[in-house]
């Protein structure tokens, strides 16, 4: 008899869950004399059914971990024009979500269809006014730059973390790139 329980990703239990997992498939879990078999991967890589909290981006449910580094990253809307006391310009929503769009969607069908799980995937500041996107995958890092204008492309660079293959270039956001994605999964 499987008996599931839901835990919320951000209490206490979810985290000790989350971090436990992060080296092995599951986790079995003795209660008195019964073993429980603990797993943060669904049996059926489906996307949650329940809709995304208002403004959140929707991930399928083995990437959920990076969630809250994206929620975290609308932070960079809170800086304004001078940020840095450099001169740093500020960030604008719409620019934030183009590059958390890219992001969400990149991670996802990377995983939908070549079963590769991002890493890390970290939404930072960039220069003036654009988003950084540090995405890493086994093997593999990526930085993608969105400008704050949208009508300019994206800039990346890539390499698989030994020096060796690198990649470089300017892409169309709103363009499937299933090429980046299939260096993603090499």
């Amino acid at each position: 008899m499987v008996k599931t329980i839901h835990v919320a990703s951000d209490s206490e239990l979810g985290h000790l869950i989350r971090n436990l997992a992060e080296a092995r498939e599951s986790i079995d879990v003795e209660v008195n004399d019964a073993v429980y078999t603990l797993s943060l991967r669904p049996t059926v890589d489906t996307m949650d059914d329940r809709p995304p909290p208002t403004g959140e981006h929707r991930l399928p449910t083995p990437l959920r971990v990076l969630q809250t580094g994206i929620a975290l990253s609308r932070s960079l809307l809170d800086l304004a024009d001078d940020w840095d006391d450099a001169g740093a310009a500020g960030y604008d929503e719409a620019t934030w979500h183009r590059a958390v769009t890219f992001l969400v969607s990149g991670v996802s069908r990377l995983w939908e269809e070549n079963g590769v799980r991002t890493e890390r995937a970290d939404v930072l500041p960039g220069p003036r006014g654009s988003i950084d996107l540090d995405w890493r995958t086994p093997g593999h890092e990526l930085l993608v730059n969105v400008p704050p204008d949208p009508s300019q492309p994206v800039a990346y660079y890539g390499d698989d973390g030994t020096g060796g293959r690198k990649i470089k270039g300017t892409l169309n956001p709103t363009a499937p790139n299933r090429w980046l994605l299939a260096w993603l999964a090499e």
